[in-house]
């Protein structure tokens, strides 16, 4: 007898493009063994290769897993057999390494968003077990039963799950504290933290069998959240603030490249920007002596490029 309904779980398609067609069309796919009900787990442990496809031309991926996290729900209408999904919930666990995150995710698709969708979480193996640490089946079924009861008790609740009064005013302290003045990488992969910690808090309290988000809740919720922003702030250290959005956005660039073009600049500003204000915000960079910018003579057309200073 199967205490918790199977739960589909599948890994992006192993060709060198995952694409967010083919993502959606893991929504609709049915079986008799274990029938679509809008639940995905979808496994990637080479999120460096997603990263990548994910800036070629035409790839919808990252649209895709913004929509999904967004409202549930995405549409493909450009195909001969248009898919649309809706009411879908979608947990997406990726490995990649810092390395890899850095040479692969691009500024604009942290920019856009896409980064900050997810709850970034710098780990290592906390133990050597050269025989291994599998879990028995008896603590297997112990789990699958905790599941069980947690998921009965969340289909019995009907209204809107709320906060009580000590979780309210925790959550009123806790957002207050919260800065807007958030700049660079750093300040764009860290932008959806109440959105995070409530979901985190939702599900904590289902998984207590609570039909109410307690002061426990939260703070679980919270102490979760801090650890996956300092994963960000070790991974992309806050820029320095230079009171200009652009100038802000083009130094955090720089401190993990090291220096860019002019053509890079204009990119990373999604070329949204134009030649005036992109000079103002190279200027702000080298006023503060944050960068320089040099030309270099590469035999065909001198480029301009912009450096970290010292």
């Amino acid at each position: 007898m199967r205490l918790v309904p199977e739960l589909r779980i599948v890994l992006f398609d192993p060709s060198p493009r995952p694409s967010g067609e083919g993502l959606a069309a893991a929504f609709t796919t049915e079986s008799d063994d274990a029938p679509g009900d809008g639940r995905l787990l979808v496994i990637e442990p080479e999120f460096a290769r997603v990263l990548q496809v994910i800036g070629r031309e035409g790839n919808t991926l990252s649209t895709t897993v913004r929509d999904l996290w967004d409202r549930g729900a995405t549409a493909t209408l450009t195909r001969v057999n248009p898919i649309r999904v809706e009411g879908a919930h979608l947990c997406l666990l990726a490995h990649v390494t810092a390395e890899e995150l850095h040479a692969k995710l691009r500024a604009v698709e942290i920019a856009n968003g896409f980064g900050n969708r997810f709850l970034i979480a710098r780990v290592q193996r906390s133990k050597r077990l050269p025989h291994g640490g599998s879990l028995t089946d008896t603590d297997k079924s112990l789990l699958a039963l905790d599941w069980h009861r947690a998921l009965q008790a969340a289909q019995q609740i009907t209204g809107p799950v709320t906060r009580d009064a000590a979780a309210a005013d925790a959550w009123a302290e806790w957002y207050d504290a919260l800065s807007d003045n958030v700049y660079g990488l750093h300040g764009s992969l860290i932008a959806r933290a109440e959105a995070h910690v409530t979901r985190l808090s939702l599900l904590y309290a289902l998984l207590d069998n609570s039909p109410t988000i307690t002061r426990a809740h939260h703070d679980a919720a919270v102490a979760l959240w801090d650890r996956c922003e300092g994963s960000v702030t070790a991974l992309y250290p806050p820029a320095q603030t230079t009171g200009n959005p652009t100038a802000d956005r083009l130094y955090a660039v720089l401190q993990e490249r090291g220096q860019i073009t002019r053509g890079d600049a204009h990119r990373i500003t999604s070329g949204h920007l134009s030649a005036e204000q992109l000079d103002s915000a190279v200027g702000v960079l080298i006023e503060q002596g944050l960068a320089v910018e040099v030309v270099e003579q590469t035999g065909g057309k001198p480029r301009q490029v912009i450096r970290l200073t010292d």
